[in-house]
């Protein structure tokens, strides 16, 4: 019998139905907002196996085909949990043999030989401990001149291209959104270059940079498109410490601050022109009603949010009377409140049954709206094309 139960019987525990849904349609309903798939783990270490055991896969997959796996590695703190538990594997017998690793980034300037480098934290951390081949490892050089710069970053994207791309590549996720030292207003095209630091991911590569040295200003850093190209991408964050940025990288807009909504509107409004070259009034009739869509869709987002907030901290506080029941159950039982205790978890049963009910009839007549919207949409289209085509002013391929 365990008798320890005041380590795991928590009042403030998330109910796991909310980061691990039963059901597709749970799944569908909680991750309705995610720009990109997301897991959740109670336990750093569940994290890390599931990581590890995707990248064991690839290299076994990889040695069966007798072929190299490629692996892009960054050096940030959430990736020590990952690195332990390959090292463990490989004591068990894991061979990195065949894996080939690029470094994601580098420090620059760098003086020769330092040992405050991004890859010498690297070896450290991972390499060192395990078989993979020093002719397999490469990274940026910080210590380079200046004026080679371009054309080194040039040639270091040209080798992962020649060893047929990344297979897999596992990065931590900066306070400031970055990956690898990709800054914010990295464009989505960027390739491997040289990028200057900001005060804040300076602060936080300090921690890893293992002297009293100050962090150089400069970083030769993997491009996003570099990332992006990758088969496979891991970006992690552990604790609460990062829990803002996450939920920004994960629900919001897809962007890098300014030239993705530039473009954007370049797009919007080019498709406006075209439309009111053929149709000035249904033009205007788009211009008026597309504000009116957008707000609606911001209150139809809201208000779910809203509701599924409510249903969380209700369900939480059903788990809470719960787990009070079983912590006193004995002082419950002795002065005969058991009934007042189930009389109050039904009640809150009840509540949560109805804010269920008020959330899915809401979502349910939103859909409604929206599909008739939509088909209402199609139509008029439709109405519109034959009348133009009748009138002469367009022609069927300009109605496809």
């Amino acid at each position: 019998m365990k008798m320890n139960l005041s380590s795991t019987i928590v009042l403030n525990k998330i109910p796991e139905q909310f980061y691990r849904p039963r059901t597709a349609v749970d799944r569908s309903e909680i991750t309705r907002c995610e720009k990109i798939t997301t897991e959740i783990f109670p336990k750093v270490e569940e994290g890390a196996k599931l990581i590890a055991n995707t990248i064991e896969a690839e290299i076994k997959a990889a040695q069966t085909a007798g072929r190299e796996c490629v692996l892009g590695l960054g050096t940030g703190q959430s990736l020590t949990p990952v690195f332990e538990e390959l090292i463990r594997r490989h004591e068990e017998g894991l061979s990195f043999a065949n894996v080939v690793v690029f470094n994601a980034y580098e420090y620059f300037p760098l003086k020769v030989g330092s040992k405050n480098s991004s890859l010498h934290k690297l070896h450290e951390l991972f390499l060192d401990k395990v078989d993979i081949k020093a002719c397999n490892i490469f990274s940026p050089d910080g210590t380079i001149g200046q004026e080679d710069v371009q054309e080194h970053c040039r040639a270091y994207e040209q080798t992962i291209a020649d060893k047929g791309g990344l297979d897999i590549i596992v990065l931590g996720i900066g306070r400031m959104g970055n990956i690898a030292t990709n800054e914010p207003g990295s464009t989505i095209t960027s390739t491997s270059r040289i990028i200057l630091t900001d005060a804040i991911s300076r602060e936080e590569m300090t921690m890893s940079f293992g002297s009293q040295e100050p962090v150089p200003p400069c970083t030769l850093t993997m491009g996003v498109a570099t990332i992006l190209k990758a088969k496979k991408i891991f970006l992690t964050a552990w604790g609460d410490e990062k829990a803002n940025i996450i939920e920004k990288t994960v629900e919001g807009p897809i962007t890098d601050t300014l030239p993705a909504a530039i473009c954007v509107s370049v797009r919007l409004l080019l498709a406006f022109l075209y439309l009111f070259h053929f149709d000035s009034w249904l033009a205007m009739v788009v211009l008026v009603l597309a504000p009116a869509f957008f707000l609606l869709s911001k209150v139809y987002i809201r208000k779910m949010r809203s509701l599924s907030r409510e249903i969380r901290t209700t369900d939480s506080r059903i788990h809470s009377i719960l787990q009070e029941n079983i912590q006193h159950r004995m002082v419950l039982k002795t002065l005969e409140q058991t009934g007042g205790m189930v009389e109050r978890l039904e009640r809150t049963q009840e509540h949560l049954h109805g804010q269920v009910r008020h959330r899915t009839l809401f979502s349910s007549f939103s859909n409604l709206t929206v599909n008739f919207g939509f088909t209402a949409g199609y139509l008029l289209t439709f109405i519109w094309g034959v009348y133009r085509m009748e009138a002469g002013t367009i022609t069927y391929g300009t109605m496809l």
